[in-house]
Formats: structure tokens, sequence, C-alpha cells
């Protein structure tokens, strides 16, 4: 399975901040653009600011991925090449 991991602008080594942070958020996504605004704009509202996003598509055909690397680049995104389901993107 290969896995695409999007850089993110100006994070510098991923695997560096990810050990200062408090919380990891996975979101599992499988054409779910509809709900990826509220998600992701409650997540930017949160109080805690010591956590990142890790989203996670399952081969979607709807434009997940672009939305969220448009409209929310400080989430990493990692694009699967289909539909694995949950499990896979928990581990």
């Amino acid at each position: 399975m290969e896995l695409l991991l999007r850089p993110i602008r100006g994070m510098g080594n991923m695997a560096i901040r990810r050990n200062n942070m408090e919380v990891s958020v996975v979101i599992p996504n499988y054409n779910g653009i509809a709900f990826l605004d509220s998600v992701l704009a409650s997540l930017e509202g949160q109080t805690l600011k010591n956590f990142e996003v890790i989203f996670v598509d399952n081969g979607s055909s709807d434009g997940s991925c672009s939305f969220v690397a448009g409209n929310y680049p400080w989430v990493h995104i990692i694009e699967l090449p289909e539909n694995y389901g949950f499990l896979p993107c928990g581990q």
C-alpha cells in the first residue's frame, strides 16, 4: 500500500513537530466533502492549540483532498489510493 503524504508549507520537519503535540486528531474520509468545512472549522476554533489534524482520505472522488489542501493548509493529508476502510486510518 502506497501512502501519499502532502508536505505542509512552513511546518518544518513533521516528525519533530509531532513529538510536541498534545493531541493528534485523525479524520478518516471517503467522499465526505459535505462535512469537511464544519469539522475543520470547528477544530480551527478550538482553544487548545497544541494539536495536529491528520486527514486520511480513502480514495475519494469528490475533491475532498483538494478542498482540504486549499482551505486548511495546516492539516496533514494522507491520500490512500483506494478505500481501505476505517481500521488502516487509525493505525
